[in-house]
């Protein structure tokens, strides 16, 4: 059973946000801005991926 507010794309970009943000203690110190801004493009897409699948679900039910 799929759940509707679920969305794989998301879920895999943010999986990737976590994993960029676990590899940031053992990046270079003056690196680490690296780590932090791929990070957080990952949240952002993740989010952005999510959202869109929400506001295709509800297009879709007529709410």
């Amino acid at each position: 059973m799929k759940k509707w507010w679920l969305d794989q794309r998301a879920v895999i970009l943010l999986c990737f946000a976590g994993f960029a943000f676990a590899l940031i203690p053992i990046c270079p110190d003056k690196f680490d801005w690296v780590g932090i801004t791929v990070t957080i493009v990952y949240v952002v897409l993740g989010l952005a991926s999510w959202f869109d699948h929400l506001g295709r679900v509800r297009s879709r039910s007529g709410s």
